[in-house]
């Protein structure tokens, strides 16, 4: 029933009879477009409850009047199978995933769906199921999506599966209630896919799902149970996330492309979400992901929080992200660590690049000889530099090689240094190893 008590009526699907007359309708208007022949056919009743599919003002005229409410579908697999005969009957092409959009869309609004098991078929055309609601399980298991996928404001009142499932263009849940598990475990990606204001009540599964390189993640104000926080209910891996080393694997946040500060700042809060999410779950993988979504929360907070010419969004960009990862990637504190020995040792073997000894010097005071690294031939001048650049860095201190005048400011800066530097990999390498 609907909402006032009637018994909904099926949804009208063309009949054999009615795409025989389709067909015919076509040959006799060979010259006419297929939105013409469409139109025609709408005006003769022969595509039933579809002629919102294939005109926009009919199915604008079919809203107002409210004529989808409470319309019940048995099963969709034959509705998307007879749309698609009929679109052919009409002289539609299928369309490119690229395509602009205009064309036919199988749209369905304020349905009930009472059965969906359209696995393992190709669905051609965009489809729009806006406000429906899926009384049973839902099972788009393997299914491939040649062109958009909209469930705008729908209903899952059980579980629903996408499993190996493949989108070619976008994938819309905007506003979806899933009451059951939302499983996408092994879909592919090729365009967005947005659960923008999506509501679980139980969890999202992601896990091996294939984000192409022009895939894009939009999970703005995703809720489960009602509350922002994902709390571990939201399970990918940290290859879904990354883009780059592994060609597959793409799927960032989607905001963070626009060069608007404001959806940078969503993609910023989603990516705080998502590490909370990680921490909750506690395993080596989701720990990895979570210190993948820090950096990117890092980065895109500096971007944010300081203007274009800001300098402190430069000492930001310039240190804490590529010379320390944020934290969280411990290979850059230890190139960090073997560049600056480098940079001291170089200026200590070459006199503070240049300045006379009587304003920069190292000398050896050990064993009874005292004598200024200067004078020695470069193999062992270099050699004894990055030694001493080694052991001022380390804090060591042996004593055997000291800086004089200005030297000593170089000296003391590295020491300071090496001591920051090391406390934040030692703290990063100990985060891993404890993992």
């Amino acid at each position: 029933m609907n909402a006032s008590g009637a018994v909904a009526r099926p949804v009208q699907l063309p009949s054999d009879e009615d795409l025989a007359a389709i067909r015919a309708l076509a040959s006799q208007m060979p010259q006419a477009s297929c939105d013409e022949r469409a139109r025609r056919a709408g005006e003769q009743g022969l595509l039933r409850d579809l002629a919102g599919s294939f005109d926009r003002r009919a199915a604008r005229e079919t809203s107002a009047a409210n004529v989808f409410g409470g319309r019940r579908v048995a099963d969709l697999g034959p509705v998307v199978a007879r749309f698609d005969e009929t679109a052919l009957a009409l002289g539609y092409s299928h369309p490119a995933p690229e395509a602009p959009p205009g064309g036919p869309e199988l749209y369905l609004k304020h349905c009930r769906i009472d059965r969906c098991n359209v696995s393992y078929a190709d669905v051609h055309w965009p489809v729009r199921f806006e406000h429906c609601v899926w009384e049973n399980p839902v099972e788009f298991v393997g299914t491939h999506f040649h062109a958009s996928a909209n469930f705008l404001g729908s209903s899952f009142l059980r579980e629903v599966s996408f499993f190996a499932a493949s989108f070619e263009a976008g994938a819309f849940f905007g506003g979806v209630s899933f009451h059951g598990v939302g499983d996408f475990r092994g879909a592919t990606f090729n365009g967005e896919l947005s659960f923008f204001r999506a509501n679980f009540r139980e969890s999202l599964e992601l896990r091996y799902a294939m984000f192409e390189r022009d895939a894009s993640l939009n999970l703005h104000e995703l809720r489960f149970q009602g509350s922002t926080s994902l709390g571990g209910s939201l399970h990918m891996h940290l290859q879904q996330l990354r883009r780059g080393r592994w060609p597959r694997c793409g799927g960032r946040i989607i905001q963070e492309r626009s060069a608007s500060p404001r959806d940078q700042a969503d993609a910023c809060e989603q990516y705080g979400e998502l590490e909370a999410n990680f921490a909750a779950q506690g395993s080596p993988d989701a720990a990895a992901a979570r210190d993948w979504c820090h950096y990117r929360y890092m980065d895109l907070r500096r971007r944010t929080q300081f203007g274009r010419w800001d300098p402190r969004r430069f000492l930001d960009w310039a240190f804490l992200k590529w010379c320390f990862g944020y934290g969280t990637i411990t290979r850059r504190i230890l190139y960090t660590a073997v560049v600056l020995i480098f940079l001291f040792g170089a200026a200590y073997a070459t006199n503070g690049f240049g300045l006379p000894e009587r304003l920069w010097a190292v000398q050896y005071g050990g064993e009874g000889e005292r004598f200024v690294l200067s004078h020695l031939p470069w193999p062992d001048r270099l050699a004894n530099a990055m030694y001493f650049s080694a052991v001022t860095f380390a804090t060591v201190g042996y004593g055997d090689w000291y800086p004089l005048h200005w030297a000593k400011l170089a000296g003391a800066t590295e020491g300071v240094l090496g001591v920051f530097v090391m406390a934040v990999f030692t703290v990063s390498f100990a985060r891993k190893l404890l993992r």
